[in-house]
């Protein structure tokens, strides 16, 4: 490997996991103050651990997780195995176009349809927005393998 090469990789690689090593290392840190060491303490982690936002807000990522993992794999397995036996490569281009939108414009176009539709963004809007993101990803891997079958 050249020298060069090496030296700046590991530069780009400390510039991104140093603000991860230091936010680490100060969240043992007793003072509420980030930027002065008051010693070692596991107090924010206790609560944390003991905040009710934070349970409601994990409990929901899970249930959008599973969601959204479940139902985008199971559409998207009956999208494989119905374009497999047509082959409809229209049909086909559409369901992956969003694999070419970056994420923050689905997530924004989303968030603008909803409201057009004058929906709150709830638990259950966001698990369909989520649906609707996964089902590209999971598609393209059944399709492909749906080829070699």
């Amino acid at each position: 490997m050249n020298g060069g090469f090496r030296i700046v990789s590991c530069a780009g690689l400390a510039f991104l996991y140093a603000p991860i090593a230091i936010l680490i290392f100060f969240s043992f840190n007793a003072s509420p103050l980030i930027t002065v060491w008051q010693g070692f303490s596991l107090d924010w982690y206790g609560a944390a651990l003991h905040n009710p936002d934070l349970h409601r807000a994990t409990m929901n990522s899970i249930i959008v997780a599973a969601g959204a993992a479940a139902t985008s794999t199971g559409i998207a397995l009956c999208a494989g195995l119905a374009l497999h036996a047509r082959g409809h490569a229209g049909t086909e281009a559409l369901v992956t176009l969003p694999l070419l939108v970056p994420e923050i414009v689905m997530a924004i176009a989303s968030l603008v349809f909803f409201a057009w539709l004058e929906l709150d963004a709830g638990l259950i809007n966001v698990l369909l927005a989520h649906i609707v993101f996964c089902v590209p990803f999971a598609y393209a891997p059944i399709r492909a393998r749906l080829e070699t079958i």
